[in-house]
């Protein structure tokens, strides 16, 4: 059964954190300084990164310059174990992953946008070797990150029917839709939605227990879900400020173009069942407003809870609760692996 949320609770929801919420930050919650620990890897050569994930012991990075799409290392022998994921249009290949996020114990998924496909990697019981299969392909070009949960469903991330996000069931029709892109009058919300689409992106991520969180690149706005069966259910919705951009036309539909004395907000999340942890720049655009130096740690309520200053910036992160450790990829000038103890 379809199911569409009432777009006036996401509204609700949305002024009221954006006038004046208990749950932004506070300042008694103390910053704590985190020094970190360069992991040497002389034969892994990091171009351009686009994401890190951890799976065990392993730590996956995506990479779009290099011959391979992904780098594999081993966490606590700290070996390189080479690359994987071939470029090209074949069954396995890959063109543009777009994240990873864990599927099950052993396995990852990954959305390419390049191919329209959700992809899984993990190891072949017998060869022990990486593969990886296709588990969904989408048909519109508007979904911009799509996680599997459940049996046969997915939720989708993007403009679909002018909602910011969908669960789709196998045939990628829609069964529930949720949220609307943000806007800070009546004159932003009369835009065509795929201009705040691609004004308002950034980092999406599922907990295997249901847990969702949403936060924006170019304006500090975080959108927490809770996946009931079928249905995406708000918790919170916070929103700071808003992006400053400039919606141009064109024949093939237009885009949005993010001013460069704009503000970046989250780069990455990283997501447990007790925390949602942002990587947050609050840095300009033009002065270098990918590179991020603070984490910070959210209940699923949305209360800040902890906030961490990094001695060195990183562009994307990942956490493992369970060792105290932060991954991250640093640049200093060249991308390199760190790791932060918390």
């Amino acid at each position: 059964m379809k199911c569409i949320i009432n777009s006036v609770v996401c509204l609700s929801l949305l002024l009221l954190y954006a006038c004046g919420s208990s749950h932004t930050e506070e300042p008694s919650v103390t910053m704590r300084q985190l020094q970190h620990e360069r992991i040497e890897l002389p034969d892994m050569l990091l171009a351009s990164p686009g994401g890190i994930q951890q799976i065990g012991d392993e730590l996956f990075i995506i990479d779009f310059r290099s011959d391979s799409l992904f780098h594999r290392v081993h966490v606590p022998r700290r070996e390189y174990l080479g690359q994987y994921g071939q470029r090209g249009q074949g069954p396995e290949d890959f063109i543009h992953p777009v994240s990873l996020n864990s599927y099950g114990r052993n396995a990852l998924c990954c959305y390419d946008q390049g191919t329209r496909r959700l992809k899984v990697i993990e190891r072949d019981s017998l060869t022990h070797r990486l593969h990886n299969s296709t588990l969904l392909t989408c048909n519109g070009p508007w979904n911009f990150d799509v996680i599997p949960f459940g049996e046969g469903r997915f939720v989708v991330q993007g403009c679909i029917q002018d909602s910011l996000f969908a669960v789709i069931d196998g045939d990628g029709e829609p069964v529930c839709l949720a949220g609307e892109y943000p806007y800070r009058d009546v004159t932003e919300r009369s835009l065509n939605p795929h201009f705040r689409a691609m004004a308002y992106q950034g980092p999406f991520r599922i907990t295997p227990s249901g847990k969702m969180a949403f936060a924006t690149a170019n304006s500090k706005i975080m959108y927490i879900y809770r996946l009931e069966q079928d249905r995406l259910q708000p918790v919170n919705i916070q929103a700071e400020w808003y992006s400053d951009y400039m919606p141009e036309s064109n024949k093939g539909g237009g885009f949005s173009v993010v001013f460069k004395s704009s503000v970046v907000a989250y780069r990455d999340l990283s997501l447990s069942d007790s925390r949602i942890y942002a990587l947050y720049s609050g840095r300009l655009y033009r002065e270098k407003g990918w590179y991020c130096q603070y984490i910070h740690a959210y209940d699923w309520e949305g209360n800040l809870k902890e906030q961490y200053q990094l001695d060195v910036p990183i562009i994307f992160f990942c956490v493992d609760e369970s060792a105290r450790r932060i991954y991250g990829i640093a640049s200093q000038p060249n991308p390199e692996l760190v790791q932060f103890e918390f």
